[in-house]
């Protein structure tokens, strides 16, 4: 299901949590992304080891990721959103929901959060999946929201958990093992 022109145009406005602000993606963001990709061991839980990826230098996958939400954007559909620190003002990840197309879960609306290693530990994560869980819940007629998470990614399952998600099912996505995690709607909290 993709999204009302209203509900897109409310999505993109700029959103924020208690500690995080959310915009979409400015021009700038491609550098303030590459660092992301300098570590190797989480690549793998986000499908940036597979496909076309596999043959991509750091500075190809940042502007491949970003470029997608920024087509996403255009082309009337959910994308993720630049994760700024309030206090800091620094950009210290990427996040939101994608209105997912692809034949193996399409239809379906993600919860997608990806976070620069100094940001990680600090809560940001569930902070920000819980945001975007409660707009969705109070913003449109969906009735459940999904993650998809590697396996092996006992972090993010936790912040699955802690966003009040359990496993629907596995599967294999983008080359990878994943769990496909589901919230519905009357476990908003």
């Amino acid at each position: 299901m993709q999204p009302t022109e209203e509900t897109r145009k409310r999505y993109y406005q700029g959103q924020e949590s208690e500690r995080l602000f959310f915009r979409p993606f400015e021009e700038n963001d491609f550098v303030l992304w590459e660092p992301f990709f300098h570590e190797t061991a989480v690549l793998e839980f986000v499908g940036m080891l597979s496909g076309k990826y596999k043959t991509m230098n750091t500075q190809e996958k940042a502007n491949s990721w970003i470029g997608r939400q920024i087509e996403r954007q255009k082309n009337g559909s959910l994308g993720q959103l630049a994760i700024i620190e309030k206090d800091t003002g620094k950009f210290i990840g990427v996040g939101g929901i994608i209105a997912r197309t692809d034949d193996m879960i399409a239809g379906e609306w993600e919860i997608t959060y990806a976070l620069l290693p100094h940001a990680r530990g600090k809560g940001y994560a569930t902070e920000q999946s819980v945001h975007f869980k409660n707009w969705a819940f109070e913003n449109t007629s969906k009735e459940s929201l999904v993650s998809v998470v590697q396996v092996d990614n006992v972090a993010s399952q936790n912040v699955g958990e802690k966003n009040g998600m359990s496993v629907d099912r596995e599967m294999h996505y983008f080359e990878m093992d994943v769990r496909l995690n589901r919230v519905f709607r009357e476990n908003k909290t």
